[in-house]
């Protein structure tokens, strides 16, 4: 049997950071009030948490470069938004906001800002819903933008790290 790589050394510990973060985030939201129940408002809190909890570990334990990964990413930040009026109390954004950010370091182009109205769309809409001040949709749909904002910022970093690294490896074979 190989020992593991680098990459799938790095890629497993990522993956349990982030399934930790999933796992706090889902105790402070369970622990909110009003929070996730059996009945009402709660009830739609819960379906939202365990779909938030569904689509999170399916991106970060599956394939995150895959085909699906953009749909997942999507749905998980349409999820978070709703969640975040839903459970008001508690960080359940934080699904969402995780979601506009991987996505902005994901893809290029326009595709992260197209999560972003989705996301945007969700929090607007779950605010009519459940009465909720539409100050804070606004405040959420800026946060998405400036998150997937900065994820683009980081996004080239890491490309122009990577043409970096080509160019050393290029010259050092030209010597």
């Amino acid at each position: 049997m190989a020992a593991p790589t680098a990459i799938t050394t790095i890629s497993r510990s990522r993956a349990t950071v982030l399934t930790g973060g999933i796992v706090l985030v889902t105790w402070r939201v369970a622990a909110s009030d009003p929070g996730p129940s059996t009945h009402g408002r709660g009830f739609a809190s819960l379906l939202l948490l365990l779909a938030c909890i569904a689509l999170g570990l399916v991106y970060v334990w599956g394939n995150p470069r895959g085909r699906a990964s953009e749909a997942v990413l999507a749905t998980l930040a349409m999820c978070g938004a709703w969640l975040a009026a839903s459970a008001p109390n508690g960080p359940s954004s934080a699904f969402a906001f995780g979601a506009v950010f991987s996505a902005g370091v994901r893809f290029g182009g326009l595709r992260p800002f197209v999560i972003v109205v989705l996301a945007a769309v969700s929090v607007t809409v779950s605010s009519i819903v459940y009465d909720v001040s539409s100050t804070g949709a606004l405040a959420y749909s800026a946060g998405f933008l400036a998150a997937t904002l900065g994820a683009g910022a980081r996004r080239t970093a890491l490309l122009r790290i990577d043409e970096a690294e080509l160019l050393v490896a290029q010259v050092q074979r030209s010597r």
